[in-house]
């Protein structure tokens, strides 16, 4: 099969399966892929802003307060790069999420790919986020149901 059916095989799949994909670098502190940058942008970050300030940005405007402090620790550059140092490539968060200013908040799940980009002798990470808000819903009607159950 030639690469670029590969490719765009591979790209759609992949679509099915998450919301978006970004790449942050976090060595140099910044969006590493123009889907990052747009993504930044279409909130209202001003081009160029650092990646950790951008981080707070997103929080304030699109993670409900609850889950807030545990996004912005999980996902902070330090721990990041400590995750990282400890041996570890992945980590996960779940947590409520709007796109429409507070109205309606869904469950999401961020999955991060944490790698050692050689070309630029730099840390980065893909970060996957994936809808969940069906199964967490179904996953709390059935705890509701057992603790009910005499």
């Amino acid at each position: 099969m030639p690469k670029k059916k590969h490719n765009a095989i591979f790209q759609t799949e992949t679509e099915k399966i998450y919301e978006n994909i970004y790449e942050i670098d976090i060595t140099h502190n910044r969006a590493a892929s123009e889907a990052t940058k747009q993504y930044f942008s279409s909130l209202g970050i001003p081009k160029n802003t650092p990646y950790d300030q951008a981080l707070q940005f997103i929080a304030q405007k699109q993670v409900k307060e609850e889950f807030q402090a545990g996004y912005l620790f999980t996902f902070s550059p330090e721990h990041i790069l400590q995750v990282y140092q400890d041996g570890k490539d992945t980590l996960s968060y779940d947590f409520m999420f709007t796109n429409d200013n507070g109205e309606h908040y869904y469950w999401m799940r961020i999955t991060v790919r944490i790698f050692y980009w050689d070309e630029d002798k730099s840390v980065s990470m893909f970060v996957y986020r994936q809808n969940i808000d069906s199964s967490k819903r179904q996953e709390q009607e059935m705890v509701e149901k057992w603790r009910k159950t005499p």
